[in-house]
C-alpha cells in the first residue's frame, strides 16, 4: 500500500519538533534564571510565617503567666521585647513574601513571551494528529475514495476521520494524548514501509 501524504507529514512533525525544542529551551531558561529564587523566598516566607506565630502563642503565654505582676517593670520590659520581636518577625515574613512576588512577576512576566511557542507547539501537535489519522484513512481507502465525486469523497474522509479518532481514543479509554495518536501512526506506518 501507498502511504499518501508521508512528506507532508514529514515537514509538519520536523516543525513541531523545532518549536517543542525552542519552547523547552526557553522553559528551562527561565526555571533555571527564577525557580531557585522563588523557592528560597518562598521557604524564608514560610519561616518567619512559623516563627511569627510560635512568638504570637509565646506572647500570649507570657501575658497569661505574668499578668498579676503586670506593674512590675520587668514584666513589661520582658512584653516590650517579645512584642518587638513580634514586629520583627511580621516586617521580615512580609519582606520575603514582596520578594517572592517580584521574583513570581518576573517569571510570569518572562514566561508569556513563552506562551507563544507553546500555542504554536499545540496548534502544530493537533495539526500533526489530524494529518497522520487522514493520512491513513485515505491511505487505507484510497480506491474507494477515488471512484468518489468530490463532495461525497470529503464526506467519506471525514466520516472515516472521525471514525479513526474515536478508534484511537477508545484503546486508550477516552484519555488518548497526542504521543499516543502519533504512536499509532508510526506503528501503522511500519507496516507499510
Amino acid at each position: 500500500m501507498k502511504i499518501h501524504g508521508r512528506y507532508e507529514f514529514e515537514k509538519l512533525i520536523h516543525r513541531r519538533n523545532q518549536f517543542r525544542d525552542l519552547f523547552a529551551k526557553s522553559e528551562e531558561e527561565i526555571e533555571t534564571k527564577y525557580g531557585f529564587d522563588i523557592l528560597k523566598s518562598s521557604r524564608n516566607a514560610e519561616k518567619y510565617n512559623i516563627f511569627c506565630y510560635l512568638q504570637i502563642i509565646a506572647l500570649l503565654l507570657y501575658t497569661l503567666l505574668t499578668y498579676k505582676y503586670i506593674d512590675n517593670v520587668l514584666v513589661i520590659v520582658g512584653l516590650v521585647v517579645l512584642v518587638a520581636v513580634e514586629v520583627f518577625l511580621i516586617i521580615k515574613f512580609i519582606k520575603w513574601m514582596k520578594i517572592e512576588q517580584n521574583f513570581r512577576k518576573l517569571f510570569n512576566d518572562e514566561n508569556k513571551g513563552n506562551l507563544i511557542n507553546k500555542e504554536k507547539l499545540e496548534e502544530y501537535n493537533y495539526l500533526a494528529i489530524k494529518c497522520a489519522i487522514l493520512i491513513i484513512c485515505y491511505s487505507e481507502n484510497f480506491y474507494t475514495l477515488e471512484n468518489l465525486d468530490e463532495k461525497p469523497k470529503k464526506d467519506k474522509l471525514i466520516d472515516l476521520f472521525y471514525k479513526y479518532l474515536r478508534a484511537i481514543d477508545s484503546q486508550h479509554n477516552y484519555k488518548a494524548t497526542i504521543d499516543d495518536y502519533l504512536n499509532y501512526y508510526y506503528i501503522w506506518e511500519s507496516k507499510y514501509l
